[in-house]
């Protein structure tokens, strides 16, 4: 349940876990605006604490395909930052 994935698909759409339509690496608000309420409603409730000390996990995991060029997810990093995620972390698609 604390984990985050944000998705930046093939149409630079943005997707937090399951839930589709949270804007455009161009136009991120929407996903700033929803992390936000997410850590908001972790920090009110404590239950989603993972170190058991009252910290809350912030921690938001980006993905997206090789085929993405790294300035869209450059933008998109930028975006999760502005919504208070730390750390941030990286997954792409078939390395190999």
């Amino acid at each position: 349940p604390d984990t985050l994935i944000v998705i930046i698909d093939d149409n630079s759409g943005l997707t937090l876990n399951k839930e589709a339509g949270l804007g455009f690496v161009d136009e991120p608000q929407k996903m700033i605006d929803r992390l936000r309420g997410i850590f908001d409603e972790r920090t009110r409730n404590y239950s989603l604490s993972s170190s058991g000390d009252g910290t809350v996990t912030r921690h938001v995991f980006i993905k997206a395909p090789k085929r993405v060029k790294y300035g869209s997810v450059a933008k998109v990093v930028d975006a999760v930052k502005m919504s208070g995620a730390e750390p941030i972390a990286l997954q792409v698609d078939h390395l190999n």
